[in-house]
């Protein structure tokens, strides 16, 4: 909800699909690596 409301305010809402969706696979991205850094240690 916060990313959204953030997002209405800086990104033109033809692109506000898009840009959330780069949102949520960059978490994803990082929360990957960070469990695989985990899981060495």
């Amino acid at each position: 909800m916060c990313v959204t409301t953030g997002l209405m305010t800086v990104i033109p809402a033809d692109w506000q699909t898009m840009a959330m969706g780069s949102v949520l696979l960059i978490a994803v991205v990082i929360n990957h690596l960070l469990a695989r850094e985990k899981a060495k240690a």
